[in-house]
């Protein structure tokens, strides 16, 4: 095999690695967390993530639900993430970034712009834009669960008759 058909192979390799690289470690960054989450992943899974656990890889396309305290969500570059705190879901892509809160005890939240420009919209209808000139949000739960549950693992295993 000639050096330029290795050449060309090592450099398609090296292109894939970077390229698997952002699906399978996550295009979402989630920083300064400081309360419980629920992921809601683009095949329909669902995961809540409690303050003190760690958090897994977020894929394109996923919802994330602000359940209790804040959290800095950023979509990297060529991503895309909604964000949903209480009545109100923002629509992150390529570069933008957030803080999000909400107060399950007065069921009511904030959306903060840190970065783009973030479509917003409401149950109730109304939509707007965050950016630097307007860059928050306030909103309250709505029609929308806020409970969070949390069930401890019983550790049986044993199969059901």
């Amino acid at each position: 095999m000639s050096v330029g058909k290795k050449y060309k192979i090592w450099v398609f390799m090296l292109f894939l690695t970077f390229a698997l690289t952002n699906l399978v470690w996550g295009a979402i960054t989630i920083s300064q967390r400081t309360g419980s989450i629920k992921i809601i992943y683009p095949d329909g899974k669902e995961v809540i993530v409690a303050v003190d656990e760690e958090l897994p890889s977020i894929p394109d396309g996923s919802t994330i639900i602000i359940l209790s305290g804040s959290a800095e969500i950023t979509a990297t570059e060529d991503s895309f993430v909604n964000v949903q705190v209480g009545s109100t879901t923002a629509y992150l892509d390529g570069g933008d970034s957030l803080e999000a809160s909400f107060n399950p005890d007065t069921a009511s939240g904030n959306l903060n712009w840190l970065a783009g420009e973030i479509e917003y919209s409401t149950l109730e209808g109304e939509a707007g834009t965050l950016y630097s000139s307007n860059p928050s949000f306030s909103t309250d739960a709505g029609s929308v669960e806020t409970e969070v549950v949390v069930e401890e693992d019983s550790g049986d295993i044993t199969p059901s008759e």
